[in-house]
């Protein structure tokens, strides 16, 4: 088995030194590397760079907010100091679960995604129907830097879908809603470490009430 190690990549040629000789791998068709600087894959083909999307967590233990009439916490993602400090770093963010209402009970739904103490995205359903039990949820989102550093800002988007009459899951239409960003977020510290996590809110109280996160798939698109 031949070793390498890595020493160079200039103008298309990826240069190494191979036990027991050095040689270069030349790439036809473009360039390929570990940026230090963006902490990403990077390639450069036809004078276009991109990045390359990577999956950096997934969490399939569920976790359940019983009677969250506060803000509950569900899954989170810790990502290490100054991984989000970078201009147009992308994160995307995938989660879902089930939710269940009490006899009597119609609240609406509130789920967050926070980056540390930021609340980034926010998505609220409208009236739900009483007693019904694991009807589904979903959202998505994407996350950029705007401005990098300790007063650092994100653009954040998405939309949130739930099931909200009766009958059983999957048997009835889906109702999606949007975020309610119109502007760049306030300032948060992007140098430190910064946890990407979900809450959620139901608006009455109710121990019958409750909501589940059952999957959680964050990706780096740049």
């Amino acid at each position: 088995m031949s070793s390498f190690k890595f020493a160079k990549l200039t103008g298309g040629e990826c240069v190494f030194d191979q036990v027991p000789s050095p040689g270069v791998f030349r790439l036809q068709e473009g360039s390929f590397w570990n940026d230090i600087t963006q902490k990403n894959l990077l390639a450069r083909i036809n004078g276009i760079t991109s990045a390359h999307n990577l999956t950096i967590g997934v969490n399939t233990t569920p976790i359940t907010a019983t009677n969250p009439s506060s803000a509950a916490d569900l899954m989170e993602l810790v990502l290490p100091t100054g991984y989000w400090n970078f201009a147009g770093r992308t994160i995307y963010l995938f989660a879902s679960g089930v939710y269940t209402t009490a006899g009597g009970q119609t609240p609406t739904i509130t789920i967050a995604v926070n980056v540390g103490s930021l609340g980034a995205l926010s998505f609220v359903s409208s009236a739900t129907t009483a007693a019904v039990t694991t009807k589904p949820w979903n959202l998505e989102g994407f996350l950029s830097v705007v401005t990098a550093g300790s007063s650092g800002t994100l653009e954040a988007h998405g939309i949130c879908n739930f099931e909200l009459g009766g009958g059983a899951a999957g048997s009835v239409a889906v109702s999606s809603f949007n975020d309610t960003n119109s502007a760049v977020s306030s300032a948060l510290d992007l140098t430190a470490a910064q946890d990407l996590e979900c809450n959620v809110i139901m608006s009455s109280s109710n121990a019958g009430n409750s909501v589940v996160q059952r999957q959680m798939i964050v990706q780096l698109y740049n």
